[in-house]
């Protein structure tokens, strides 16, 4: 039977499945940490949002870009660009930094796409052409 690593959503390795302790170090420099509120309840508030301004149809288009963007993590930094946070605002200060709390996140993000393409399908639309938004 073989199990699979995964960190941060990236296949590490797939080995034959036996107990393994890791050892992490308690700060490893220029590391992102880990996302502020658990991604279930950041999935949630989000996908009540969209719902909510957008319709129940642009959730997956939302959820899609979410996920090319930042893999929903609210303190993800581009190391080549300093864009950050769930939409990857560029600069990060647009959003405050990556400190600032998810649901400001998510709320800047939705104006930007209400503003700049109407709506998540439109911003997917333009991302597929680009590679940005």
């Amino acid at each position: 039977m073989l199990c699979t690593i995964l960190v941060g959503g990236l296949l590490i390795i797939e080995t034959q499945c036996k107990q393994i302790e890791i050892t992490i170090p308690p700060k490893i420099e220029n590391a992102v940490q880990a996302p502020t509120g658990a991604k279930n309840d950041i999935v949630e508030y989000a996908k009540g949002r969209i719902i909510e301004e957008f319709g129940e149809g642009e959730w997956e288009y939302f959820d899609d870009l979410v996920m090319r963007e930042s893999g929903w993590n609210p303190r993800a930094v581009n190391k080549s660009s300093g864009a950050c946070g769930l939409p990857q605002s560029l600069p990060c200060n647009k959003i405050g930094g990556v400190d600032t709390p998810y649901q400001d996140q998510i709320e800047w993000m939705i104006g930007y796409v209400k503003d700049r393409y109407q709506t998540p399908s439109g911003a997917i639309k333009w991302h597929n052409r680009r590679g940005w938004y």
